[in-house]
């Protein structure tokens, strides 16, 4: 009988052992998988705000205006699609570039007097980023903002005297400007997740109404070397 009773109580210690190292297991396979919701919602919210650089070096400022210019004309008209307007031509007569505009006057006075500001600041530094920014606002009255697409535009200047500027450096650069252009192109019709990701979002205003055009809410900012652009991620998508 005895022997009976220590086999019924081994034969127990044995199903408590099984039934909490299967608790055990259930625990740990629950707190992997809230690990990699976290981990999905993370670069769900991540993947919302994308940042592309584009880096140019010139060997005269003179170029700067120009070029600038016609980047941020550029990704503004990819970044008014949800307005009908037909589209002006901009030019870069340095250059002899052609490119698409917005005809809002709003957006052009912006970009004109941003660029114009961006460009003086090579009067005392080689290198500055011009930075773009798309984001989103809450309809709330402290509605925040949120950023969605970020634009960086380096540009390094080697200022040259133009006696010593090589006879077809115009021409290399302007191959380089469209090569710049193309890719903007590219990205702006092949990237679009974010942007998906960002119409999704519920109680948020993406457009300017105020415009005709209806571009997407945008920011331009010019930053120095060292300072640091505080809106946006980490991500870079660079040509």
């Amino acid at each position: 009988r005895k022997g009976k009773k220590r086999k019924k109580e081994r034969r127990g210690t044995r199903g408590n052992k099984t039934r909490r190292e299967e608790t055990k297991g259930e625990e740990t396979k629950g707190k992997e998988g809230k690990s990699k919701a976290k981990e999905r919602r993370g670069k769900e919210r991540k993947g919302m705000h994308r940042v592309f650089n584009i880096k140019c070096e010139v060997l005269n400022k003179a170029y700067v205006y120009e070029i600038v210019h016609a980047f941020l004309n550029t990704i503004m008209f990819y970044r008014t699609v949800e307005g009908t307007f037909e589209p002006l031509s901009g030019s870069c007569p340095s250059l002899t570039i052609h490119y698409v505009c917005v005809p809002c006057d709003q957006v052009r006075r912006d970009i004109d007097m941003q660029t114009s500001k961006f460009s003086d600041m090579f009067d005392k530094v080689n290198e500055a980023t011009m930075f773009l920014s798309f984001y989103s606002k809450g309809t709330g009255l402290f509605g925040r903002k949120k950023v969605w697409e970020s634009w960086e535009i380096t540009i390094n200047v080697t200022n040259l005297h133009e006696g010593k500027i090589p006879p077809n450096y115009r021409e290399t650069l302007s191959e380089s400007v469209l090569h710049n252009i193309s890719n903007i192109t590219e990205i702006m019709c092949r990237e679009t997740q974010h942007l998906e990701a960002a119409r999704k979002e519920k109680d948020c205003i993406l457009v300017d109404t105020s415009c005709p055009e209806k571009p997407y809410l945008y920011e331009i900012k010019c930053v120095l070397p060292g300072q640091e652009e505080t809106q946006g991620g980490i991500w870079n998508l660079l040509f």
